[in-house]
């Protein structure tokens, strides 16, 4: 199998494309894996807002998540050592 038209990080310096080549894996020879580098990031201005817009509208539910677990974490909290703290503030 190959894959044509797939860019490197030196071809966009030469405008030149490499093609990859698939091989099948072999279980008596598995596959050496290698460092990458990512050198640059090349996103369109209207994607990234897309995608910014996407992430704000998704920590929405995660921070509902994270308030009610801390609500419930100092509910707890104040359970447990409000008694203490309350009776330290009691004239007698």
């Amino acid at each position: 199998m190959k894959m044509d038209n797939v860019k490197s990080a030196d071809s966009k310096e030469n405008n030149k494309t490499q093609t990859i080549e698939a091989k099948k894996i072999n279980k008596n020879n598995p596959p050496q894996t290698q460092p990458v580098k990512i050198i640059d990031f090349d996103m369109p201005f209207g994607s990234m807002v897309s995608f910014m817009i996407k992430w704000v509208l998704a920590s929405i539910p995660a921070m509902m998540i994270l308030f009610a677990i801390g609500f419930i974490l100092s509910m707890i909290a104040i359970s447990i050592f409000g008694s203490i703290i309350m009776s330290t503030f009691t004239y007698n």
